[in-house]
């Protein structure tokens, strides 16, 4: 059931550059500290335990967290111009007759998923479909521990209060790496493969079932796993949220807490920020100015006059300060001098200085043989 960040372009909108005018401009909106915000707000399921799949109709009444293996069939997006499918190709299996869009399924004939209540809710808002339940697991939800909530808290006061000083900016780093990296304390891999050395060489430790490892993990005191998961879905639900409160024709690009479109659509914001807003839930910053966890904030500082995107994690803007590009695997500054202007920007065009950026997770990395040459110097201290 563990899924990131939704990201998406509208397949409307994508290879298409969109120019913004006075009736039409171009807006971005970013959720404040998306991630940290939903484990400040939400209750989170504590133990889950399995139930009948006819408990789960009466465990969505109660309030209870599910999670569970959902089959579905005919399923189809309500809205044909909703441009942010919310069902991911690579999270289902065994779908016939799909039709997607950049990995997000249009409709099917049938497929499966592990997900949870939260999903389930997005599912029933954008897509019409049959279902059953396989198997089901049930928790009650609660706050965080109010510890933590607390420590959440004083890191996001601290770190506005240290932004933009110039003097503070080591320890603003600090308080800002440690309050992002609550969520990612939640889903490291409980079932991590253990490396031994055996004559000279790095292998897998086989001795340990799974649920041994399983059982060393927890008894490690790291933080749930199923808190992190839920995380992500409380997140993509706010996100949710900013999305349908645009109209789906305008709606351009989403990525994890932000979302682009076209028009002018703050007024729909302030009032969504109604719901997300909570004064003890803010920090001051060093003007005084106050700050909330949580809403929703307008990222156009300065206007956006043309806007291009080839899909995920592909898109570049030029505002009055210039050329700026996000595209995975390219350097921001290089690729934007590169590609010198935004119209450059189509299928075919080959980044040579700055492409290539690439990040590779090696759990094995290979053993090299180091020889130490120590140097023994002699000396005569009857001469010093």
């Amino acid at each position: 059931a563990f899924r990131g960040g939704n990201t998406h372009a509208n397949r409307w909108n994508s290879n298409r550059l969109i120019v913004a005018s006075d009736d039409l401009p171009i807006q971005s909106y970013d959720i404040s500290s998306s991630y940290p915000s939903v484990l400040l707000t939400e209750r989170f399921p504590m133990e889950f335990i399995e139930k009948d799949v006819s408990k789960f109709e009466q465990s969505l009444r109660h309030g209870k967290a599910c999670l569970f293996k959902i089959h579905m069939y005919d399923v189809k997006l309500k809205n044909e111009m909703w441009g942010c499918p919310y069902l991911s190709k690579s999270k289902c299996e065994d779908i016939i007759e799909g039709e997607y869009d950049n990995g997000r399924i249009l409709s099917c004939k049938y497929m499966n998923c592990v997900i949870t209540e939260i999903d389930f809710s997005i599912i029933e808002s954008e897509y019409t479909f049959k279902y059953s339940i396989e198997r089901l697991f049930v928790a009650n939800k609660r706050m965080l521990p109010k510890s933590f909530r607390k420590l959440l808290l004083d890191m996001y006061i601290n770190k506005t209060q240290l932004k933009d000083i110039e003097e503070q900016e080591y320890f603003y780093m600090k308080e800002k790496n440690g309050f992002n990296s609550t969520y990612g304390m939640m889903v490291q891999n409980p079932l991590k493969e253990e490396l031994i050395l055996v004559d000279g060489e790095l292998v897998v430790d086989e001795s340990k079932s799974l649920d041994q490892i399983f059982e060393q993990y927890q008894k490690k005191g790291w933080l749930p796993y199923q808190w992190g998961v839920y995380c992500t879905c409380y997140a993509r639900l706010k996100l949710e949220s900013g999305l349908q409160a645009i109209p789906p024709e305008s709606f351009i690009y989403a990525d994890t807490d932000s979302i682009k479109y076209i028009g002018d659509y703050a007024s729909r914001f302030i009032e969504l920020n109604k719901k997300y807003q909570h004064d003890d839930l803010s920090a001051f910053d060093k003007h005084g100015v106050q700050h909330f966890i949580g809403i929703f904030e307008s990222e156009t500082k300065i206007p956006i006059l043309k806007f291009k995107t080839m899909g995920a994690k592909k898109y570049c803007y030029e505002d009055a300060n210039g050329l700026h590009v996000t595209i995975s695997g390219v350097n921001k500054i290089k690729g934007a001098k590169e590609l010198k202007k935004i119209e450059n920007f189509k299928e075919g065009f080959i980044f040579k200085n700055a492409g290539g950026t690439e990040s590779i997770y090696n759990d094995r990395p290979p053993m090299k043989t180091l020889k130490i040459h120590i140097l023994v110097h002699k000396m005569n201290l009857l001469n010093m």
